[in-house]
């Protein structure tokens, strides 16, 4: 479905001819859905990809400069949204610590033979941090 409307845009650009204001149209429609909808539509869909890079080829040694610069536009767009696509899947991809699994589980912990003020001051940052969470639930209900 995707490929037959890039197909489609591109049949529609080459159509055109010498009408610059339908190729403009269709090259910034083009450059929109790229950078709106690169992770959805074109990630993974090589021949999606595929078309749209011999489609930049062709267009990229059209003699009329606008043309010209219109490709190295939409091009632009590409490689920003590959850039942003692989810097988010690295993020994705990266395994969060499990701290207490690297420290150790204290085995002989008890409440009773704990510094009375060290237990309070712990206990305050907690609750203080439920306080905080529980406030940006409602200013965000309230929004």
């Amino acid at each position: 479905m995707k490929s037959d409307l890039l197909r489609t845009m591109i049949e529609r650009f080459q159509e055109a001819g010498d009408d610059w204001q339908t190729k403009l149209k269709i090259g910034n429609m083009l450059r929109q859905w790229i950078r709106n909808f690169y992770a959805d539509d074109f990630e993974g869909e090589s021949g999606c990809l595929d078309m749209l890079d011999t489609f930049l080829g062709e267009i990229e040694e059209h003699e009329d400069k606008k043309v010209q610069k219109l490709a190295k536009t939409i091009a632009q767009s590409l490689e920003q949204q590959e850039k942003e696509y692989e810097k988010l899947a690295t993020i994705r991809e990266r395994p969060k610590r499990d701290l207490v699994r690297q420290m150790g589980v204290p085995t002989k912990f008890k409440f009773s033979e704990a510094d009375p003020r060290t237990v309070a001051e712990v206990l305050c940052v907690c609750v203080f941090f439920f306080f905080l969470r529980y406030i940006n639930l409602i200013v965000k209900r309230n929004v």
